[in-house]
């Protein structure tokens, strides 16, 4: 799994070097989802809304995307 796989599932994008999609833990009318591929493989997620970490995997979980 990496960013651009989740971004696309979620409906998002590509925005500079990583992606960006609306976030699944709250109820989002713009794309406030930042993901991005870290050097070590990892998927680095950030909701700029402000949502616990925990709280976007939560719902990632569910879909199959993390």
């Amino acid at each position: 799994m990496n960013a651009e796989i989740i971004a696309k599932a979620l409906g998002g994008r590509r925005a500079g070097s990583g992606w960006t999609a609306r976030c699944p833990a709250h109820d989002d009318r713009t794309p406030s989802l930042s993901l991005r591929d870290a050097d070590d493989g990892k998927v680095l997620v950030r909701c700029q809304a402000g949502c616990d970490h925990d709280k976007v995997i939560s719902n990632l979980r569910p879909r199959g995307l993390w």
